[in-house]
């Protein structure tokens, strides 16, 4: 067996290391054997010690390391049949990691750690498959959902590595199409999971995704515009960091950024006046509204060392929420906050955008009352 159980985590791990040495050299030499020695891994793979975990996807990536459509099946196992059993992928489905059951909450979170260090070591290897969608964005889902140091770590080089792939063309597409189903999960961390991962893989090849022209634009509007309007806050701030960066990026001509604008001042409506301000608004319209709100943020927010003509006026109109309900205070206070630290250094150039009207409202927006006057 590959692992003693009385044996040292050291011992076993050091077994490990010297077990992927020799197949790496010498696994042609006795077909079959990659076969054998995956069955033996994989009770493993939920291993409580990280010195282990992490040796074991390091040896997963030499057992699959010569999967493909050449590949010799004797030789090289499939990836997808193994990993088509692990208890993790019932995730994928919108499943909580805490009511899985038959998998102890301990166990799968250390096959979570398992395949994403084992995914970004892949992605380092390998060009883009469509195969490593589903394994991405049902791990990355949990980026938000457990606060642990380790699996933290490993999800944020797991994304890294995921940016870094390079996407052919003709795969665009595909990518597309599994993100369209993006609004449709019944999962808020899910959607939050494959929204960062889509952000990481466009960002990373926005050009090979610009090159198909405006039917992937329209295409990824209708997402970030339906995760805008989600039910769950955090979709919403997730969906307006990513139409931030796309229009930050030149995803957008101005001539789109305009009709957001618009289309974003309408959802918003009138700003609230006196005692309306705090008023209580149906769940359905304040999420109109937020959604609208962000919309504009998100706006604002992509031009942090530059104004351009729309930003004074919509800028002027997100200021007018300061004293909203939650969350639209929070969101005002956030646009106006990282408006004052982006464009402080060269405050004196960028005051020029402005009227001498807007500046009044605006120097009371980012000055804080004092009552010691």
């Amino acid at each position: 067996d590959l692992m003693d159980p009385s044996d040292s985590c050291f011992t076993n791990a050091m077994r490990l290391l010297l077990c992927d040495c020799a197949v790496f050299y010498g696994s042609w030499r006795v077909p079959g054997i990659k076969h054998t020695l995956l069955s033996q891994l994989a009770p493993h793979l939920s291993s409580p010690y990280q010195m282990l975990r992490s040796r074991i996807a390091r040896f997963l990536v030499t057992l699959f390391a010569e999967e493909g459509p050449l590949a010799v099946p004797l030789f090289s196992p499939s990836s997808q049949p193994f990993l088509s059993k692990l208890g993790v992928l019932s995730l994928a489905q919108g499943t909580k990691l805490s009511s899985l059951e038959g998998v102890p909450r301990d166990e799968l979170l250390c096959e979570i750690k398992v395949i994403a260090e084992f995914l970004t070591r892949t992605a380092k290897l390998l060009k883009f498959a469509p195969e490593l969608l589903l394994l991405g964005e049902t791990v990355l889902a949990h980026r938000n959902a457990i606060e642990e140091d380790e699996l933290t770590h490993l999800l944020d080089s797991l994304a890294h590595s995921l940016s870094l792939l390079e996407i052919p063309k003709p795969a665009v597409p595909t990518l597309i199409s599994v993100f369209q189903k993006m609004p449709f999960e019944e999962n808020w961390q899910t959607k939050l999971g494959k929204l960062f991962l889509f952000q990481v893989l466009t960002f990373g090849n926005l050009f090979t995704v610009l090159s198909h022209g405006k039917l992937v634009v329209s295409s990824v509007t209708q997402v970030l515009l339906a995760l805008l309007a989600d039910q769950r806050v955090e979709v919403r701030d997730q969906a307006a960091d990513s139409l931030s960066g796309m229009v930050r990026c030149g995803f957008y001509s101005n001539k789109d950024v305009i009709s957001f604008v618009e289309e974003f001042k309408e959802q918003l409506g009138p700003p609230p006046q006196g005692r309306r301000a705090q008023q209580r608004i149906e769940p359905s319209l304040l999420t109109k509204k937020h959604s609208g709100l962000l919309g504009l943020g998100a706006v604002v927010l992509a031009f942090p060392y530059s104004i351009p003509p729309l930003i004074p006026e919509v800028l002027m109109l997100v200021g007018a929420f300061l004293q909203a309900t939650p969350p639209l205070q929070e969101t005002a206070k956030h646009v106006l906050s990282e408006f004052k630290r982006t464009h402080w250094d060269q405050w004196e150039v960028h005051r020029a955008a402005f009227s001498d009207v807007q500046l009044g409202d605006l120097r009371g927006m980012l000055v804080s009352p004092t009552y010691y006057v």
